[in-house]
């Protein structure tokens, strides 16, 4: 998929989890145009990195994979089951899970662009020997 497409459809995935928020959830539109924000952000920036996200995990092996589930795992916790402790409504809780989601979901996308702007920098200037160092025991 080419760059504009996949943004074109990161903004209608992100409008639609936004007006989704807002319609069936909480009525309120900084907390679904932020939702919507991030599920665009991250949906373009997954497009993006698609080649390290979607299919690679089996050929990095069971470290990466295990990496990858504890992320996935660790932020589905936390965003479903850290807001039901709070005395607010059902849908408000909910709304700031997918939030939660969102949000991490954009993060993964944007940390990756950033080690990929180091890795880049780094093998331009010293051959990749900076970037090899400082990623050895990831």
């Amino acid at each position: 998929m080419d760059r504009r497409t996949s943004w074109l459809f990161a903004t209608l995935l992100g409008v639609g989890v936004g007006a989704g928020v807002f319609v069936w959830l909480v009525s309120d539109f900084l907390l679904a145009g932020t939702t919507a924000l991030s599920y665009a952000v991250g949906t373009g920036l997954a497009f993006r990195h698609d080649d390290l996200l979607f299919g690679s995990m089996r050929s990095r092996g069971r470290s990466a994979s295990l990496r990858s589930g504890a992320f996935i795992g660790f932020l589905t916790l936390v965003a479903f089951f850290g807001p039901t402790g709070l005395p607010i409504p059902t849908e408000l809780g909910f709304a700031i899970g997918l939030l939660v989601l969102g949000v991490g979901f954009a993060s993964l996308g944007l940390g990756i662009g950033i080690a990929r702007a180091h890795r880049d920098e780094a093998t331009d200037t010293d051959g990749g020997a900076a970037f090899s160092q400082s990623t050895r025991n990831l």
